[in-house]
């Protein structure tokens, strides 16, 4: 539909305009007449291509210069939304509500949190709740709950809001365990929060009021540095990259049987920032921060493919989510 419109405005925009107004001007009932005038705006305006209701499968991509880029999941079509309000000094990690249809992006160095609709738009910056935002390096959205878990860097813990910043709440820093935080990521069907504590070389679990803190350790002494996490919960796996000789690592949710999925083929020679998955599709993508591109390959690190590059040099990406039905 969308195409058949672009034609017509493109090559028979004048036949076609004014068969529409000859129409309004012949019109007599009012709901007809209020239906064709909202039609006739839609097509001088682009048609709403870009209404966020659209976006259906969707790769976004954070770079660190503050930009925001949307693609398709093969990496085509890349669209940059830009720096969503301008008010994030150095943005390090970002999530998605894939409900509200919103991006929530950390700003580390002015310490807030904000959002911009999945056009990088009708943006909010939600300021430092409760004063509790100290580094913050990541974010994780339970869209069912409406409520954003924030990643304080170092040992600075989580903070848990609601989705506009209201209430507030510090978890701290579960058992004490956390030195180097980077990424969080959430099973929330399980009441559980995953954090890549990147110093310590370790995996940390705990409830997502905080409580219950575990040390998941090295992954079979596979981790070192730990960066990205994502968690595929049907099948019981996280993935995790790391800054060391395993830049890919699988294992169970509790740590257990650890796997060395490699290097990608060579493509990863560096540990990438971020890691997210598309589990119906068994496909893994990358945030390869030092190449400024990011990967995509198999469940087991196989068939990875370069999707190209997003931003500008220097600097890299930094994150990558997606958006899926």
């Amino acid at each position: 539909m969308k195409s058949l419109f672009r034609a017509i405005r493109y090559s028979s925009v004048g036949i076609f305009l004014a068969g529409i107004f000859t129409t309004i001007v012949g019109c007599s009932n009012e709901d007809q007449l209020r239906a064709l005038i909202l039609f006739l705006l839609l097509m001088l305006s682009g048609g709403g291509q870009d209404a966020p209701e659209e976006i259906v499968r969707n790769l976004f991509v954070h770079h660190d210069n503050g930009e925001v880029f949307r693609a398709e999941l093969d990496g085509s079509n890349p669209l940059n939304l830009g720096e969503p309000g301008n008010f994030f000094e150095i943005p390090a990690g970002f999530g998605l509500d894939p409900v509200g249809k919103r991006i929530y992006i950390a700003g580390t160095v002015n310490d807030i949190v904000g959002s911009a609709n999945l056009n990088g738009g009708d943006a909010i910056d939600l300021g430092n709740p409760g004063g509790f935002l100290s580094i913050p390096v990541d974010v994780a959205i339970d869209s069912s709950a409406g409520k954003m878990y924030i990643l304080n860097g170092g040992a600075r813990g989580v903070v848990r809001t609601d989705l506009d910043g209201g209430n507030p709440e510090d978890l701290g820093n579960p058992g004490g365990l956390l030195s180097g935080a980077f990424r969080i990521a959430l099973d929330t069907a399980a009441g559980k929060m995953y954090i890549t504590n990147s110093s310590a070389g370790n995996v940390i679990r705990a409830d997502l009021n905080g409580t219950t803190p575990e040390d998941l350790g090295n992954l079979g002494g596979l981790i070192t540095a730990p960066m990205g996490i994502a968690l595929d919960t049907a099948a019981g796996k996280m993935y995790v990259t790391d800054q060391s000789a395993a830049p890919l690592v699988r294992a169970d949710l509790n740590g257990t049987n650890p796997e060395d999925l490699g290097n990608l083929g060579g493509l990863l020679d560096s540990g990438a920032f971020s890691v997210a998955i598309d589990p119906n599709a068994g496909r893994i993508y990358f945030a390869d921060r030092a190449n400024n591109r990011v990967l995509r390959s198999d469940l087991n690190g196989n068939n990875a493919v370069n999707l190209g590059g997003f931003g500008v040099s220097p600097g890299g990406v930094m994150d990558v989510h997606l958006l899926l039905p």
